[in-house]
């Protein structure tokens, strides 16, 4: 029964549909056809999940510009380190600024990589060739009886149905637009159902808190191989771990898991120190000035809190390169 929702539902665009709507559907691969296709080249790149993916530095001018958003839906730290190797490889050069926006399920110890991650070409090419993730000949018929493949599957029929009650069809939850497409059709009583629904179910669904006790070494070390590489490449860096939704951080501490923040935070800055990188966290919205009112939902900023998040973000620039000394 397991293997049959697995396959009805397909999440993952894995057995009965290909090409074109399945690259349309995964921004890892996206990203990718829109980098090969810009010949600008570009100065700062954003690095991150699905909470900076409409994070625009335009307004704040003394980063270097051009800027190319390299975000990624529920990215690992994994992806911070495919994504810039795929930016510098397509650009053939490597940027003067990355900012790299972190949050605590990037470095869970067994969380693992998403289906776009698994399907995304030659960004899951560069994962594999990094040892983050493993793919034999027939991995894809295999995942018809997994249980990971399962819970995507009832959470994205999940998606589907909710969305057909409130008048509108999204068949991906992430639509080509960005990530507040199908949210900005949401009225205010349904947003906040979304929130408390979110709320109850995150921290153990998208953080993993029930099996997560320690940041995970392996993919600290990602972040710190980010660092090195793009260190040896000119690249300077900006670390912050993303704010939460007030409604979030409080439901985490609730259940004794704030302790993850604060390991989460401590190993960051240490490898952030080493390579002469900039880190601040910001997961209490409190310290950038943000709060319930600038989420869209349980996580994403809306379009204006981004506008002056960009602006924190600009005041770390100083001493970081020699025209802002």
């Amino acid at each position: 029964a397991g293997a049959w929702v697995n396959y009805y539902a397909d999440p993952g665009l894995l057995y009965h549909r290909k090409g074109k709507r399945r690259q349309a559907r995964n921004v890892r691969a996206r990203k990718l056809v829109l980098l090969k296709n810009l010949v600008t080249p570009f100065r700062t790149v954003v690095l991150g999940s699905s909470r900076v993916l409409n994070l625009d530095l335009t307004p704040a001018e003394r980063f270097p510009h051009p800027v190319f958003n390299y975000s990624v839906t529920a990215a690992r730290a994994e992806d911070y380190l495919a994504s810039y190797r795929m930016f510098v490889r397509r650009q053939k050069a490597a940027p003067e600024i990355a900012v790299v926006s972190c949050e605590i399920s990037a470095f869970h110890p067994t969380l693992p990589q998403p289906w776009e991650g698994k399907t995304a070409g030659a960004y899951t090419d560069e994962l594999i060739a990094m040892g983050a993730l493993k793919r034999g000949p027939v991995w894809k018929y295999a995942a018809l009886f997994s249980r990971e493949h399962l819970r995507e599957s009832l959470n994205h029929l999940k998606w589907i149905a909710r969305g057909k009650k409130k008048g509108f069809e999204h068949k991906f939850r992430w639509e080509a637009s960005g990530v507040g497409a199908w949210l900005d059709k949401l009225d205010d009583a349904a947003r906040k159902s979304l929130i408390a629904r979110q709320t109850r179910r995150y921290p153990r669904s998208g953080i993993g808190l029930r099996t997560f006790h320690e940041p995970s070494r392996e993919r600290l070390g990602y972040l710190e191989q980010l660092l090195i590489e793009g260190g040896e490449q000119g690249t300077r860096f900006i670390i912050f771990i993303a704010p939460e939704n007030p409604s979030l951080l409080a439901e985490v501490l609730k259940l004794g898991a704030g302790h993850l923040y604060v390991k989460c935070a401590d190993a960051i800055s240490r490898i952030a120190a080493e390579h002469g990188a900039v880190f601040r966290d910001w997961h209490d919205p409190a310290l950038v000035g943000l709060g319930e009112g600038d989420f869209r939902d349980i996580m994403h900023l809306t379009d204006e809190a981004h506008g002056r998040f960009a602006f924190e973000l600009e005041k770390l620039l100083d001493g970081l390169i020699p025209e802002n000394s």
